[in-house]
């Protein structure tokens, strides 16, 4: 569709600018201008922070959940958690003496997992737990992978001044098809869409009637798209209430649980000390957000099914 654009503003002699990430770099879910680039080779913190500035950019600075979430869960594709279980970002307490963001943005959003340790004198720099999003802090003299914020490209197409260009080439590419305002996940290949207020019951009900079921979980990756998709203001905060429902329920008092789409209960990520109240909670809901109750992103709590939630997520096939 966007090359077809372009194609179409030259014939009729528009300059366009088209907007692209660089090399390797991954477009941003809340801002146009900027990419993420995720650098798998370990290095001190200030060293992390020079290889960012020679790509035109900083150490990425965090201003909501939504990029919280999203940095993680591409984080844990790219960084082997076998030689570090987190990664350096823009937080640090080495230039003014007070935690603020290596590129003097405004610092409002906070996802840490301690606020105490910000106490800590030998500990300037901050990183990002892999497995949860939340935020630590460390030595600045340990070598960790690190993300980037770096400018999108511009690119101006310019109309020629002679012959018309021929007609771009017909490329048949298999189609994966979601309904409209359906969102496909490419690691699952399935099709995703939140939904607003109901109990468990009207939830699973509301996902058979768009040839769904509430979303079964498989993966930490899966649980990350979920909880971007289903994250609303306020999910961070300890409201059971602003969470989603998921396909995970119970019906022998917590003895087993089952997926409303029969696949397997394989992975599981309970949140501490959870289930609880097998007798009468035999529903599941998942975070979206971590949070200081101990929550974290994409974690598992049985709930009353007949609570009303914010949300809840179906999940289907898409159709070739």
């Amino acid at each position: 569709m966007f090359s077809s654009f372009i194609f179409a503003c030259i014939f009729l002699g528009t300059t366009v600018n088209a907007f692209s990430c660089p090399e390797n770099a991954l477009p941003t879910p809340t801002n146009r201008k900027e990419c993420f680039l995720f650098v798998e080779e370990n290095q001190f913190y200030l060293e992390a922070a020079e290889v960012c500035d020679t790509k035109g950019g900083n150490l990425v600075s965090i201003h909501n959940m939504i990029d919280n979430i999203f940095i993680t869960q591409e984080a844990l594709k790219l960084f082997d958690k076998s030689t570090s279980g987190d990664f350096w970002f823009g937080m640090s307490n080495i230039v003014s003496g007070n935690w603020s963001w290596i590129d003097s943005s405004p610092y409002e959003f906070v996802n840490w997992k301690d606020e105490s340790s910000l106490n800590r004198t030998d500990a300037l720099c901050g990183a990002v737990l892999l497995e949860t999003g939340l935020w630590i802090v460390d030595y600045c003299l340990i070598k960790k992978p690190f993300v980037c914020s770096v400018p999108v490209i511009e690119d101006v197409v310019v109309p020629p001044t002679t012959d018309l260009p021929p007609p771009p080439p017909t490329v048949t590419v298999p189609k994966t098809d979601c309904p409209e305002s359906w969102s496909f996940y490419e690691t699952t290949g399935f099709c995703y869409k939140v939904f607003e207020d109901a109990d468990w019951h009207g939830a699973e009900n509301g996902c058979v009637k768009q040839g769904a079921h509430l979303a079964s979980i498989h993966s930490l990756e899966e649980a990350m798209f979920v909880g971007i998709l289903a994250y609303i203001p306020g999910a961070e905060k300890c409201d059971g209430l602003k969470q989603a429902w998921v396909g995970l329920y119970s019906n022998d008092n917590g003895i087993s649980w089952q997926w409303t789409d029969a696949t397997p209960f394989g992975y599981k990520k309970w949140g501490e000390s959870q289930p609880d109240f097998p007798e009468t909670q035999h529903c599941v809901q998942m975070y979206s957000s971590s949070n200081q109750c101990k929550w974290h992103v994409g974690d598992f709590d049985n709930f009353d099914c007949y609570s009303k939630l914010s949300s809840y997520v179906c999940k289907k096939a898409p159709t070739f």
